[in-house]
């Protein structure tokens, strides 16, 4: 008894989420970080605050922290 044959073509998955897509739904995490965050995050490091302190006082990671403020220098 093996697996049936596989169908040439997209998988139904893929399929899913072209459909979804079209529909404006986006699969994945939502962002951690919105705008409210991401400006204290930029303003407190333009202040000369560590990435450590930043993560503490706006309660998210030091890696979150870092990614916003690497995209921010990309932009």
């Amino acid at each position: 008894m093996g697996c049936p044959p596989r169908r040439p073509g997209k998988s139904q998955r893929e399929l899913g989420l072209v459909a979804a897509r079209r529909r404006g739904r986006v699969g994945g995490r939502r962002p951690v970080v919105d705008d409210d965050k991401r400006a204290a995050i930029l303003a407190r490091r333009q202040r000369g605050e560590s990435i450590r302190t930043i993560a503490a006082g706006v309660k998210v990671s030091i890696g979150v922290v870092h990614k916003t403020l690497v995209d921010a220098k990309d932009s």
